[in-house]
């Protein structure tokens, strides 16, 4: 028996309930690899990831599951990859593997569904085929794909097989939320099986193709979800009101009253499982039902009451008794989730009774006479060995009425449910309820949201360090993978500080989009990173400060610590540059003299927008004492405007920044100012110095200033560089180039 089908017979065999499968998807297998040169890490996860994974194939175990009319197979994921999609390049699907897994990929046998990510879904046949996707296929029905997709942004995708009697009905979509034009391709269909082996899966398989075009692929929240039909719940007593005329109690559809006047009032009412529920760890039970409530007054739904209950054996004792059960919970509309009593009626809120203080919101007018229904649920989710989670809803159809409790981290022992059950107390004056689809159901509790299991509490979620390659339990939100000035976590929750809304940004690639402005810089000048046609921006120019045109040793420290006297007699207090026909100058307000690091030959150099052949230098600056460097650009035309201070490492090609530096104190804030506002502002690192009069400084340690304004094209525009410590005195500044760019409309 191949390896992986023996740990899904164990995951069977273990499980204490049909009902409840399995949730993440792990243990993964690369069983085909066409160019002999991907790797697979993070294996025994639900977020692998496959480097070199063109023309490769991932395929994981699932606990076997035979659909039975009604029941769900769903499957779902993100996957982030570094280059396009082309048609079909993206394959997804849920199988009967063959027993053993042929150890190359390219045998046969595999049974099952499967999407091609802009080619619809396929029925896959156990004919010989070069690997789980191709081969012998059945098209079940063709694509519809909106949008554009953009690489190196996460897209979501899903897969899911709903038995119909006879027939398999099958959804299935890619989507991402990144760019101008989000894309989307869905498909959906049906086909009615030859064979009682096409409801059988035991298998989850990822493909791509020789068209995938990238060399790596991150997943994430990989999931299988297997919903059964739901069972009714058609055995019902009443108790309490002896006058009440009930009818249809073997059924889900029950009747209590006649509709005479009050024949409902007052009567308690419980209907039993098919089979009693235990719920295990990772277990929900939810039960539901639609009611209609006739003559009641409209102050009277502290009176009525339901809920779900262990009936400890008082069902069906004789005689039958609505008291003294063993659990369960019950809301009051408009008042409260209740722990039922065990001293006494099941839907008292007297005796050991207990008011859950449950989250809760109570909207809209109770009607106790309406021709809407009333939609109940109650969902009941063990989350450990000594706690549940209870959701209970009451809803109107059409109109603004909702009632929702909410209590989570209940501490019981009772985790076995038996009824569903309420009264129709005397303050209701209710003449009938007619119940209908009263049905309950135990599925996989809810996967958490991603980011909700953080270990190391950085405010990243383990699913998404898994995905980018970082360490789980590590604190690195502070740090900044692709070396731009957003950190890791502020690249995860986007530019509005919420994650998952679309926003976010590759904290792989400075350059998310690929449109040549770092991600950094779009956010600050307002231009939308994940999306290369929006508010792009032309280079006009850039501007480095050095002492020659020669590259420095990469040896040679930074940033240099000015010893001695305050005065720069030697070095002139202002450099004006002309390029193009823009004429840029650097001067310091303070009258005081400009330096250049190696001062023995000063010069400015502009890089012209666009030579990239002239790079910037590595290791020259520009330096003044009194903490102030004023730039001002003449000749620019009317527009929006994004300046960043730059300077690029030709050695690493990594991008330093705006600089600060002393031997003693480390500015608190280095900001950027036009008329006397502040556009924008960093807090520095400390450099470190030893005392000695060259101090070393990494790449990330340097703050880089990006700001965006409108000039109106009437004069120059006038750019103050300051730092300053906290008692407002001045310090070093260091400035190494800058960049000027003219967003596009």
């Amino acid at each position: 028996m191949h390896p992986i089908k023996t740990v899904c017979l164990i995951s069977a065999l273990l499980a204490t309930t049909t009902m409840a499968l399995p949730v993440s998807v792990t243990d993964w297998v690369k069983i085909f690899d066409g160019y002999s040169n991907a790797t697979l890490n993070n294996a025994d996860t639900a977020s692998p990831s496959i480097t070199n994974a063109k023309k490769s194939s991932l395929v994981a175990p699932i606990t076997p599951v035979t659909l039975l009319d009604g029941d769900r197979l769903t499957l779902t994921g993100t996957m982030t990859v570094n280059g396009s999609l082309n048609s079909s390049s993206f394959r997804f699907g849920i199988y009967d593997a063959p027993d053993p897994l042929p150890a190359s990929g390219t045998g046969d046998g595999y049974l099952g569904i499967a999407y091609y990510n802009q080619d619809g879904i396929q029925k896959i046949s156990p004919t010989t085929q070069t690997h789980p996707f191709t081969g012998t296929v059945s098209e079940i029905q063709n694509h519809s794909t909106t949008g554009t997709y953009v690489p190196n942004s996460p897209v979501s995708y899903s897969l899911s097989i709903v038995r119909d009697g006879d027939d398999l009905t099958i959804t299935a979509s890619i989507t991402q939320t990144g760019g101008a034009s989000p894309f989307s391709s869905t498909a959906s269909g049906s086909y009615t099986p030859s064979s009682a082996a096409d409801y059988f899966f035991d298998t989850v398989a990822l493909l791509h193709t020789d068209g995938f075009d990238n060399q790596e692929a991150f997943y994430s929240n990989i999931q299988i979800e297997y919903t059964p039909e739901s069972s009714p719940i058609s055995h019902w007593k009443t108790w309490n009101n002896i006058t009440t005329v009930s009818s249809d109690l073997n059924t889900e559809h029950p009747t209590f009253g006649d509709g005479s006047a009050d024949n409902a009032d007052g009567l308690w009412y419980a209907g039993k499982f098919d089979t009693p529920v235990t719920l295990e760890v990772g277990e929900m039970l939810t039960v539901s039902a639609t009611i209609n409530l006739t003559g009641g007054v409209d102050a009277g739904h502290g009176d009525f009451r339901l809920g779900v209950y262990n009936d400890g054996g008082q069902f069906d004792a004789t005689p039958s008794s609505g008291e003294n059960w063993s659990a369960g919970y019950f809301i009051v509309p408009g008042s409260e989730l209740y722990q039922m009593r065990t001293n006494g009626a099941f839907i008292s809120t007297g005796g050991d009774a207990v008011d859950l203080n449950a989250d809760k919101t109570n909207e809209g007018v109770f009607r106790g006479s309406h021709t809407e229904d009333y939609i109940y649920s109650m969902s009941i989710t063990r989350d450990s060995a000594t706690s549940v989670d209870i959701v209970s809803r009451l809803t109107r159809n059409e109109s603004a009425y909702e009632q929702v409790y909410t209590k989570n981290n209940l501490t019981t022992s009772n985790f076995t449910f038996t009824t569903m059950g309420g009264s129709f107390g005397g303050s209701l004056n209710l003449d009938q309820a007619t119940y209908s689809n009263a049905r309950y159901q135990v599925s996989s509790a809810p996967e958490p949201e991603p980011g909700s299991e953080d270990s190391d509490e950085d405010g990243m979620p383990d699913t998404y360090e898994f995905l980018f390659g970082f360490d789980p339990d590590v604190d690195d939100a502070a740090s900044s993978a692709d070396s731009d000035a957003l950190s890791n976590l502020e690249e995860y929750l986007g530019a509005d500080g919420v994650a998952n809304t679309g926003d976010e940004t590759s904290p792989v690639l400075a350059d998310t989009d690929g449109d040549g402005v770092d991600d950094d810089d779009e956010i600050t000048a307002g231009t939308d990173p994940n999306s290369p046609e929006a508010g792009s921006a032309d280079r006009l120019f850039g501007v480095d400060f050095n002492r020659s045109d020669a590259y420095a040793s990469p040896s040679q420290s930074l940033f240099r610590t000015i010893a001695g006297s305050t005065d720069q007699a030697s070095n002139a207090n202002s450099y004006a540059k002309t390029i193009g026909s823009y004429t840029v100058t650097v001067s310091q307000p303070d009258s005081e003299k400009l330096e250049f690091r190696g001062a023995n030959s000063d010069s400015t150099r502009a890089i012209p927008g666009g030579d990239v052949s002239c790079s910037f230098l590595v290791s020259d600056f520009i330096a003044t004492r009194k903490g102030s460097i004023r730039v001002t650009m003449a000749n620019l035309p009317a527009g929006d405007y994004f300046f960043r201070s730059y300077h690029l490492d030709s050695y690493t090609g990594a991008g330093f920044a705006f600089a600060q530096g002393s031997s003693t104190e480390t500015p608190n804030t280095i900001s950027v100012s036009k008329g006397g506002a502040t556009l924008h502002s960093v807090q520095p690192t400390t450099l470190g110095s030893d005392g000695l009069n060259t101090t070393f400084i990494s790449n990330a340690q340097v703050p880089r200033i990006g700001c965006s304004f409108s000039h109106d094209g009437s004069g120059p525009l006038v750019l103050d560089f300051d730092a300053s410590l906290s008692n407002g005195s001045d310090q070093f500044l260091f400035l190494n180039g800058f960049e000027l760019y003219l967003i596009k409309p």
